[in-house]
């Protein structure tokens, strides 16, 4: 089994056995390559409140949302986004020297949370206890590591918070435990007046078996690894590419020739174009940047109808009244689609909470209101929300 278990705070590596117990041991030194599971809180799921909805936006989104919730150093911090559920994003933190010491070895090929991926306890939470450290999942986005002196305070609190857990699910792998937790913690436990069942360690054995590591490991984003080439095989190629790489010149040449051809005709168009607008405009400077959007306020001003501008004219004037009661929002751009009466805005502001706020604030009014993109730049956010009457 090339799947090993760490507790990286004592740097103890555990591996199952044939009879399916835990036992200790060196890290390997044979050449195949190994999958490790984390156990203690090097590794910790954190949540956010996230307006934004889509997986892309949020992953951008979540450093800057996070900075004032954790307690390190943004720079210094490894995230990884896990998901989504309600209002609230999850995401994986771990010290970026701590992940970064993973990836230098090659011998390891991922890195994943075990508490995360621990058989799920139905309408309870799932214990683990190897060593001194005590393993609880409760879902898939609520999972963490303590020590073993903590727990029944720690299951006291979780269970005052949320009624729906009646039952505790547990089982000891610490070394020559068997599985069999002891009577002394068990007393304990009996004092928050759950049901307490004793697990199988075979069903842990088989929850780390079925865990998909490409998925789930943490050797992601700037630790990502990339798999060498095996150049033995790409020689066998190497007349195909000769060939392709010719076909692509002789084609780039044709098209040269071809683009020379055509600039020719567009150069003379250019010139045409020029001339009309000088006829449409006849006091304005010449501005080719400018021609197709100068073009086009032509036409909507001879054809618009007088219903639209006032539609725009209110939309925007309840938008810009509401974005000046925020001091950190400034306008970057406007734009209005007269078919779907849709005001766009692009503005820049210090959060994503003050977006989600601006949208409140716009919604109260009668308004659908859709925060389209936000994205970090610097110590700013640049979002995108889309305004529409709501009738």
């Amino acid at each position: 089994m090339n799947r090993l278990i760490l507790n990286t705070s004592n740097g103890a590596y555990y591996q199952f056995n044939a009879s399916n117990s835990l036992e200790q041991i060196a890290f390997p030194d044979e050449a195949d390559i190994k999958d490790i599971f984390i156990v203690d809180h090097t590794v910790n799921i954190v949540s956010v409140v996230m307006p934004l909805k889509q997986d892309k936006q949020i992953e951008k989104a979540l450093p800057f949302a996070l900075e004032e919730s954790i307690s390190s150093d943004l720079e210094d911090t490894y995230i990884k986004y896990i998901g989504k559920k309600s209002d609230k994003a999850y995401a994986f933190i771990a010290s970026k020297n701590l992940i970064g010491q993973f990836s230098k070895n090659d011998k390891i090929a991922s890195v994943s949370y075990l508490p995360a991926f621990l058989p799920q306890t139905e309408n309870g939470v799932t214990v683990v206890i190897i060593a001194d450290t005590a393993m609880i999942h409760i879902n898939k986005y609520m999972s963490f590591s303590i020590p073993v002196s903590m727990l029944e305070y720690s299951l006291a609190s979780l269970t005052q918070d949320d009624e729906s857990l009646k039952c505790i699910g547990i089982c000891e792998l610490t070394p020559n435990k068997k599985g069999e937790v002891d009577d002394l913690l068990l007393a304990q436990l009996q004092n928050l007046h759950l049901e307490i069942t004793q697990l199988n360690p075979y069903a842990i054995l088989d929850a780390i078996n079925k865990v998909d590591t490409k998925k789930s490991t943490l050797l992601s984003g700037e630790f990502k690894r990339v798999q060498k080439k095996n150049t033995a095989k790409l020689n066998k190629f190497n007349g195909i590419v000769g060939l392709f790489i010719s076909l692509l010149v002789i084609t780039f040449l044709t098209a040269q020739i071809y683009k020379s051809q055509t600039d020719n005709k567009t150069t003379a168009i250019q010139a045409a174009s020029v001339e009309f607008y000088k006829k449409l405009f006849p006091n304005e400077v010449v501005r080719e940047r400018l021609m197709k959007r100068q073009f086009n306020d032509y036409i909507k001003s001879s054809s618009g109808s007088g219903q639209n501008k006032a539609a725009f004219t209110e939309l925007l004037a309840t938008t810009a009244k509401e974005v000046k009661t925020f001091k950190n929002i400034q306008f970057n751009s406007i734009k209005y689609s007269d078919k779907n009466h849709l005001l766009e805005l692009s503005l820049t502001c210090s959060s994503v909470n003050e977006l989600d706020q601006l949208k409140q604030k716009l919604s109260a009014k009668g308004l659908k209101v859709d925060i389209a993109s936000a994205n970090q730049s610097g110590g700013m956010v640049k979002g995108v929300i889309k305004v529409q009457s709501n009738g």
